[in-house]
């Protein structure tokens, strides 16, 4: 399949050209008092270009398809039915419904199926927009999706070192430079588009609560973003709101004076929150699909046997992993996260990966499981979970990896997705594993 041509090669330096000034336009007028962050700054986004033209030949020369050119090519398709007619610049904001009804009638039943799920067709109402702007050219557009990762990823870098600017390296890797995600957030999929939705939001949900100047256009972004998001991958907001939810509380629990409402804080926002979860169940059920718990068990199997089948055929088949019996209750998911959290943020090991970009992953997992074990021990378990439940932070960092990692991790029992599909929580993780190595050497010394 080519998606590559000359006009590739040649439009690749010319809006990285165009991207790279605007970025130095930014650097110097808002980060010129701080060297260290110009620095920063534009180390990680030339790093996130360079993944996204590393991406966009791989896709040509390694993978040959996949989610990301059938993204392109519909999004493209759609491009084209806007510029032959005006007024099909609505289906940019209809339902997926309408737009495969469109599509439909002008004899086109290519994906639709697939299309018809509102997180499936996100990507492509992007790249029907970006279209305008990039001679529908794909190397093009992998670099205007890139560009917002980076973005989201670089407001919530410059949000966590407000608070804690004495380790700016160390959360500069966390969320600028973690190997795999800045790598799969760099090309045309859903992931791309949630990593910047999750940074902007989060990072203006920060906002909100940090003393200072008070922004209202933080407000918007949560809406703005936060939609997109939920409509892209329900289940990453389904983990973040009752982050969103603990944070704030907690804001507000160490401002209180009265000792007895101070008290009564968490349990009141627990009980709304199961509170919340009952009266939204329908709805829930409905947008999170595969993740609510009377489907979890079927779909890990029926996964399961599926790349159990896939493994003698197909070398990204046989990265599966068995999580055992699930019994699909609250405590039967309790009983199973333990190995699901060590599946998702310490494996691949080095002997389940069967190709060069697994054993990658496998590396860079056993790296993340050396630090966890650094920072457990130098800590001490008691000190190291006394450190993490008394700030506020590392609370909001801890329950949305954890969450996030259990509902992401029990519907992926496959290596090669696994490494993409959870991106979201490696900054976060990695962010509060750096956060209590700092607090743990300041206070020895």
């Amino acid at each position: 399949m080519q998606l590559m041509s000359l006009w590739d090669y040649i439009l690749f330096p010319v809006y990285f050209f165009i991207l790279n000034k605007i970025m130095q336009i930014y650097k110097e007028r808002y980060l010129h008092k701080s060297p260290e962050l110009k620095t920063y700054f534009i180390l990680a986004f030339r790093t996130k270009m360079l993944c996204a033209f590393v991406f966009v030949l791989l896709t040509q020369y390694y993978y040959k398809g996949g989610d990301t050119v059938m993204y392109y090519k519909e999004g493209v398709l759609m491009n084209k039915y806007f510029t032959s007619d005006i007024s099909n610049l609505k289906y940019l904001f209809s339902s997926s419904e309408a737009y495969c009804d469109f599509k439909e009638r002008m004899g086109n039943t290519d994906h639709i199926a697939y299309l018809l799920n509102e997180g499936n067709f996100m990507p492509i109402r992007i790249v029907g927009f970006l279209s305008f702007f990039s001679f529908r050219n794909f190397t093009v557009i992998t670099l205007l999706f890139s560009t917002f990762s980076f973005w989201g990823l670089w407001r919530l870098f410059q949000t966590f070192i407000t608070i804690y600017p004495s380790i700016k390296k160390k959360l500069a890797f966390s969320f600028l430079l973690f190997p795999s995600v800045i790598f799969w957030s760099s090309t045309i999929l859903k992931d791309t588009i949630c990593m910047g939705c999750l940074g902007i939001m989060t990072s203006s949900f920060f906002n909100i609560l940090l003393p200072g100047p008070k922004n209202k256009s933080n407000y918007a972004k949560i809406i703005l973003f936060g939609t997109i998001l939920f409509i892209t991958k329900a289940y990453i907001i389904a983990a973040l709101v009752p982050a969103f939810g603990l944070l704030f509380v907690l804001h507000y629990k160490s401002n209180m004076k009265n000792p007895f409402i101070k008290k009564l804080m968490i349990p009141v926002f627990l009980a709304l929150m199961l509170f919340a979860a009952l009266l939204s169940a329908p709805v829930l059920e409905k947008m999170l699909g595969n993740l609510t718990l009377d489907n979890v068990t079927a779909t890990f199997e029926k996964k399961q046997q599926t790349y159990s089948q896939l493994s003698n055929t197909e070398e990204d088949g046989g990265s599966f992993f068995n999580l055992g019996e699930i019994n699909p209750t609250p405590i039967g998911l309790l009983s199973v996260s333990p190995k699901i959290i060590n599946a998702v943020f310490f494996r691949p090991y080095f002997w389940e990966s069967r190709s060069l970009i697994m054993l990658v992953s496998a590396a860079e997992s056993f790296a993340l499981f050396l630090l966890f074990l650094f920072t457990l021990f130098k800590a001490g378990p008691f000190n190291f979970f006394k450190i993490l439940f008394n700030n506020k932070v590392l609370i909001f960092c801890f329950t949305f990896s954890i969450i996030f990692a259990i509902a992401v991790g029990i519907t992926t029992p496959n290596f090669g997705s696994l490494v993409r599909y959870k991106i979201p929580c490696i900054p976060f993780f990695c962010a509060m594993l750096m956060i209590i190595n700092s607090k743990i050497i300041r206070k020895r010394s």
